[in-house]
């Protein structure tokens, strides 16, 4: 039977790239002989998900090369994904690419690995390499802390390296898609819809009358916009007619609490930390409308989106990335040029009734049908073995390439490595 090593955190990690593998598991392992293999130090219940499942250190040369394939996750946070990454360069395979933006984890990867598989050098040469001289002048500004990298990253993505690394990439965002293979036509690449379970037999709850809920969940980081909407909130006239649960992992709960006691919304919003998938279904479940905001976006196709559809519930999202392509019978989008005035108007209309949010909440739903775990299994595994070898060829291919340039970049003289075809 064909063998997969599938690399990737796995639940409990705090990382929705497991939930994503957790959700693929049963499927795979009914189509190949699926080996999970999910870095060291991080959380694992190896008994949990009906395969097998080891540590990435566990792993040998030897196994590795008896694989059909090794398929790489690759996401923004180096805590989940050095190790992933390290074994991508020492044993090329295919790399789903969760995320575009990747320069906050290679800058991540430094701090935490000293360079093991990238150092400060390469990094530098590699921005270079893909935006010319500007890239290379901000890779210093970079290391040298003169600039972040959230404030830099949509511009410099840096997802080359690991394309540059790999066999093949699958990406989520049909967007990256599109860039990738306008920008390397022969590049092998793949555009799979994020999968996630439909709703079933749940149905699209209905809505409880008096004041409107928010839900806000997942790592609240700067481009989650939760100030900037709690700053909105708190101008608006309609501002008691509002509440908020926020479950997740959060920059500085001091600081949060300090910033709603000055806006005076410390008595409507909740706080409940990491919670389970059940605890954190039955609260979105409880909620009226989701916030997922995003700017800027990182590139994702998010998996908060579509568990806030199988949820039955519309959102609020950014017009930006992926989420501009959502339809807009299921989403409220919010331009980021006109966020705090566009946020001002909603909070109008959601206390006068003026949106219909059980619809868009149902419409939701239905368009969740689009991303089923199983035919996304399938055409995952149908689309690797029927292109395995074309993969490994144009491989080969880019890495002779990339001697012969190596070589030509160390010698003056180009008759060194290609002779003259003059004689005497």
């Amino acid at each position: 039977m064909r063998r997969i090593f599938w690399f990737s955190p796995v639940p409990p990690s705090r990382t929705d790239i497991a939930n994503y593998s957790n959700r693929l598991f049963k499927y795979l392992n009914d189509l190949v002989d699926l080996v999970v293999l999910c870095p060291d130090g991080t959380e694992c219940d190896a008994d949990a998900y009906g395969v097998k499942i080891r540590r990435i250190s566990s792993v040998t040369s030897l196994e590795l090369n008896g694989a059909d394939v090794c398929i790489y996750n690759i996401g923004n946070n180096a805590d989940f994904h050095s190790q992933i990454f390290e074994m991508l360069t020492l044993h090329p395979g295919v790399a789903i690419l969760h995320d575009k933006c990747l320069l906050e984890f290679f800058l991540g990867y430094l701090g935490l690995n000293n360079g093991t598989a990238i150092s400060a050098l390469d990094l530098r040469v590699s921005m270079g390499q893909w935006y010319g001289g500007e890239g290379l002048r901000k890779a210093v500004d970079l290391l040298k802390g003169h600039e972040s990298a959230s404030a830099v990253a949509e511009r410099f993505p840096l997802y080359e390296i690991i394309a540059d690394r790999s066999l093949a990439v699958i990406c989520h965002n049909d967007e990256i898609f599109d860039e990738i293979r306008n920008k390397y036509p022969f590049f092998p690449v793949k555009f799979l819809s994020l999968p996630y379970p439909s709703l079933g037999d749940l149905g699209c709850p209905s809505l409880q009358t008096g004041k409107v809920k928010f839900v806000a969940f997942g790592f609240m980081g700067g481009n989650r916009r939760l100030r900037e909407f709690l700053a909105a909130w708190a101008e608006s006239r309609w501002k008691h007619n509002f509440e908020l649960d926020i479950a997740g992992v959060l920059e500085s709960v001091d600081d949060l609490k300090r910033e709603l006691a000055t806006l005076g919304l410390a008595e409507q919003v909740r706080l409940h930390g990491f919670l389970s998938e059940e605890q954190l279904n039955a609260l979105i479940r409880d909620s009226h409308l989701a916030i997922n905001l995003r700017y800027p976006t990182m590139g994702e196709a998010s998996g908060s989106q579509l568990r806030i559809w199988y949820n039955g519930k519309a959102s609020i999202v950014t017009d930006v990335g992926w989420y501009s392509r959502l339809p807009d019978d299921a989403v409220i989008k919010i331009s980021p040029d006109k966020e705090h005035e566009s946020l001002l108007d909603l909070f109008e209309l959601l206390a006068n009734g003026k949106i219909d949010l059980v619809r868009m909440g149902c419409a939701g739903a239905e368009h969740l049908k689009a991303h089923c775990p199983r035919q996304y299994a399938i055409d995952l595994v149908d689309w690797l073995f029927q292109n395995k070898y074309k993969f490994i060829n144009e491989w080969s291919r880019r890495r002779a390439l990339a001697r012969i340039a190596a070589v030509q970049g160390e010698v003056s003289d180009l008759d060194v490595i290609m002779p003259s075809s003059k004689i005497g």
